[in-house]
């Protein structure tokens, strides 16, 4: 990718995507792994995978999600995954349900399609603000 990234933490960031969309899956694995900053750990068709393999995990800092999937939705995927991850990013097609979003505490509400510059703003948009808050605290 030619986009300059900005995001400079000390340590990897460790990312999961859960979508059904194996090209989406494909997009955002390679913006990771363009990425020197995050590592690429994982990702699942299904949320009730997810759900099943990430619910004791505790060293994911990034897990893209979509909402409409076969099974379980990413909305309730999300009610159960929220403790285990520092960043919830819902990447979908769907704007209408962007409120159910804010209401499981999403950060972020991305509509597909993601371009790389705006998956880098994304990341380093929640990045600042918790540095922010960690400076205020």
């Amino acid at each position: 990718m030619t986009t300059e990234t900005k995001i400079n933490e000390k340590r990897k960031h460790r990312c999961v995507i859960v979508d059904d969309d194996p090209l989406l899956v494909e997009l955002l694995e390679a913006y990771i792994n363009d990425t020197p900053e995050l590592t690429f750990a994982g990702s699942f068709t299904n949320a009730s995978d997810a759900i099943q393999m990430l619910s004791d995990e505790q060293q994911i800092d990034f897990l893209f999600l979509d909402i409409k999937m076969d099974g379980i939705s990413g909305i309730e995927a999300a009610v159960k995954l929220r403790d285990t991850v520092k960043y919830l990013i819902f990447i979908t097609a769907y704007s209408q349900y962007a409120m159910d979003a804010h209401q499981v505490n999403a950060d972020q509400y991305l509509l597909k399609p993601v371009s790389y510059s705006k998956f880098i703003s994304c990341l380093n948009g929640l990045l600042e603000k918790n540095n922010r808050q960690q400076r205020l605290s």
